[in-house]
């Protein structure tokens, strides 16, 4: 069963997709960014800004961030500049591309553009709800969603019966290597190593659908006999089977380096909550303090509370600029004060009981 968890926080609603008893897939819409930023799936009427039939597209206006590519077929002679046309999101906004779009329809005359048509959270554009079980995540889902963002963000994963994953992100291509540290390699080394390429192809797969990860791989895997190349490419296209995105594979390089492609339609969970030296951004620190003050007001119903933090996180809670005061004392009544401690780091904050 395929469930969907919606956790709607101060600040932030968190989607979780549940698969086979795991998250599979997180994604984050934040009040910040909200009419500033095309998630995914979500439809606008664009605006035709310029048009190149040279590359075979158009660039689009949709009213919020950067200008669009929209593809267009060699016959689609009607969409010209200036014109409405209706276009979903097909992969968001990313370092420094815009969205691509997808044509859909041309705009009714002098219907008003650009314009957001979908009307409804990202999430619903991600997953039909026919084919889902959508319910809102309670304070232990909640708990398991802040530790699969907190290991996702990580460079390490385990291999499961042994080994790790060192997963780094580069501007051009994210580097996996596969290390065999740790595993017992029983049964000889040709059945061992096929046993941990099996095990490592379906982690790697789980880890980039978690992460968000698009764009090119280039996984570097043990040493393998050439008789172990083939098998080895078998493993992973088997483990990316069911990726919802377009998965290519470029297959294994005389260096040991299997390149792979995935469509990237979403920023990756790193993009949005770490900044660009790869520490967590004060953003995502208040925002993970503001769970807390409301785990804890949740907790303790009538009590008076203290959220301390670091001085940065307490500024940009103190600034407000996306109303999460008036959020949290909707929900919690006004019994909640905030104050600096200028000892703590940015990730931590803590709630005290007054």
């Amino acid at each position: 069963m395929r469930e969907l968890l919606i956790d709607a926080a101060v600040g932030e609603t968190r989607t979780a997709l549940i698969e086979g008893g795991r998250i599979a897939e997180i994604h984050v819409d934040r009040w910040s960014e909200a009419g500033r930023f095309a998630a995914a799936g979500v439809r606008y009427r664009v605006r035709v800004a310029s048009i190149d039939r040279a590359r075979g597209g158009a660039f689009v206006e949709l009213g919020v961030g950067p200008a669009g590519w929209m593809p267009l077929s060699k016959d689609r002679k009607d969409v010209t500049e200036g014109a409405a046309v209706e276009a979903r999101v097909r992969a968001e906004a990313h370092a420094d591309k815009g969205p691509l779009m997808v044509f859909e329809a041309l705009a009714e005359p002098g219907a008003n553009a650009p314009e957001l048509l979908s009307g409804e959270a990202s999430w619903g554009a991600r997953f039909p709800e026919d084919e889902i079980v959508v319910r809102q995540a309670e304070i232990v889902d909640r708990t398991d969603i802040d530790d699969t963002i907190h290991a996702a963000l990580g460079a390490r994963a385990a291999i499961p019966g042994g080994g790790t994953l060192w997963i780094e992100p580069t501007r051009a291509l994210t580097a996996i290597d596969v290390d065999s540290g740790g595993r017992e390699m029983k049964g000889g080394k040709a059945r061992a190593t096929k046993s941990l390429i099996v095990d490592a192809a379906a982690e790697i797969a789980f880890q980039t659908r978690l992460r968000g990860l698009g764009g090119l791989l280039a996984v570097d895997l043990p040493h393998l006999p050439r008789p172990a190349r083939k098998e080895a490419d078998a493993a992973m296209r088997k483990a990316f089977a069911n990726d919802p995105r377009r998965v290519e594979f470029a297959g294994l390089s005389r260096f040991g380096i299997m390149e792979i492609a995935r469509e990237r339609a979403e920023r990756p969970l790193a993009e949005i909550m770490l900044n660009e030296d790869g520490a967590l951004s004060v953003e995502s620190a208040a925002l993970a303090a503001l769970r807390a003050l409301e785990r804890e007001g949740a907790a303790n119903r009538g009590a008076q509370l203290t959220l301390r933090a670091a001085p940065e996180v307490i500024g940009w809670l103190k600034r407000d600029t996306i109303g999460w005061r008036a959020a949290m004392t909707e929900r919690l009544g006004p019994r909640f004060v905030i104050e600096n401690d200028p000892e703590a780091a940015r990730d931590r904050a803590d709630v005290k009981l007054r």
